[in-house]
């Protein structure tokens, strides 16, 4: 299970993660001065991201759903798993298996209802927020009783009812920011970068 959760390949496979972690300079694609540094370089030396091959990092190319949760799973350094596993497309074995297993256990993943995971689908923003939100609520955080936070933002109308709530506290707390002109861009792909940094403001907020 020591596949590297950002590969970013098509077919969703990965590398293994051995070995010492890697240093933002050991990626020819990643730039120094670039808005992402300290969240990819967190990232990094916290071992739960990785390079996708041939010196490269990606940092523009999509996250899947999969990817995300392995993340999580070795940020909270790959806990043991008991579970049986509720969505027909996770198979035995997969770099991502144990992770899944994991999320789901602690409901921080639900799949789409219909016995799907979708491991290698492309993340959205909305699911992203509300998977970190969950993860953050087995942590005590989140809103508790009565709340109210609208969104600030043009598109919020767009938001779907299930991720309302995830996109508020995480907008709030400064881990989800705008994607400029006043817009949240909910069904938009997150990238490597943006959830490596959205990965480190949670990160923060725990400590």
């Amino acid at each position: 299970t020591g596949g590297d959760p950002g590969a970013g390949t098509a077919s969703g496979e990965a590398p293994a993660a051995d070995g010492p972690a890697r240093t933002f300079a050991d990626f020819a694609d990643l730039e120094t001065d670039a808005w992402y540094r300290d969240g990819v370089s967190w990232a990094l030396a916290k071992g739960i991201m990785d390079g996708t091959g041939n010196g490269r990092f990606e940092p523009d190319t999509a996250t899947s759903r999969a990817m995300l949760v392995t993340m999580l799973y070795r940020l909270e350094e790959a806990p043991d798993v008991t579970y049986d596993m509720d969505f027909f497309d996770i198979a035995d074995g997969m770099w991502y298996t144990e992770a899944i297993c994991w999320a789901a256990a602690n409901e921080i993943v639900s799949g789409y209802g219909d016995g799907r995971f979708g491991p290698n689908d492309n993340l959205t923003r909305e699911q992203l927020a509300t998977v970190l939100y969950r993860y953050v609520k087995t942590k005590g955080l989140g809103f508790t009783g009565a709340w109210s936070a609208p969104l600030d933002y043009g598109d919020a109308g767009s938001v779907s009812d299930w991720a309302y709530e995830a996109l508020c506290w995480m907008t709030m707390q400064g881990v989800i920011q705008g994607t400029g002109n006043s817009m949240l861009s909910p069904k938009a792909g997150a990238t490597r970068a943006q959830v490596a940094t959205m990965l480190m403001r949670c990160d923060a907020i725990e400590q």
